[in-house]
């Protein structure tokens, strides 16, 4: 885990100024609840508290489209490929998609290719081998516009005993750099 750097959130100036130094935040266990910062996040994971867990963490089908409602457009579902060595976006919210520019779903996490998205397998992969609930805060560097995104990662079990993700994406800070369109 690393050290959050308020000055993303602080200091908005001075991280459009510096992105680079921005460095990608993630917290597990007891430290997620105290770093989050938007209340669909809270809301989000306290719904995830209260479904049964079964083998470790909630079935998938315990959370449906009517059940997800509140987040829905700020929801990513991510499959394992390859027993986790890599992960399909089944679906890339609309309201991410919105922020970011552009829709992931059908393709790979390892289509980014970038410092970001090598930082999210690894948190991916961490999740879905160990059934464990994390929060992330990170620059989105592919973004059309300048973006702190708070990322809420959920493992959850399938009907065919398998996991998958489920993954909220909810911008907290948003501007236009000067020189992007």
């Amino acid at each position: 885990m690393q050290t959050e750097q308020p000055w993303i959130f602080d200091n908005l100036s001075r991280a459009l100024a510096n992105p680079a130094a921005c460095a990608p935040t993630a917290f597990s266990g007891d430290e997620i609840r105290d770093r989050i910062r938007e209340e669909r996040t809270r809301s989000l994971l306290d719904f995830y508290a209260w479904l049964p867990a079964i083998s470790g963490v909630p079935d998938r089908s315990l959370a449906d489209a009517f059940s997800l409602k509140p987040w829905l457009g700020s929801l990513m579902i991510l499959e394992p490929l390859e027993a986790g060595v890599d992960f399909r976006y089944r679906l890339y919210g609309c309201a991410i998609a919105e922020v970011a520019g552009f829709d992931m779903t059908g393709r790979k996490v390892s289509d980014f290719g970038s410092r970001t998205g090598a930082f999210f397998m690894n948190v991916y992969r961490r999740s879905f081998s160990s059934d464990t609930v994390w929060l992330t805060h990170n620059l989105g560097e592919h973004a059309r516009r300048f973006v702190v995104w708070e990322r809420l990662i959920l493992p959850f079990a399938t009907s065919a005993g398998g996991r998958h993700l489920v993954v909220s994406n909810i911008p907290i800070a948003v501007a236009r750099p000067s020189g992007k369109g």
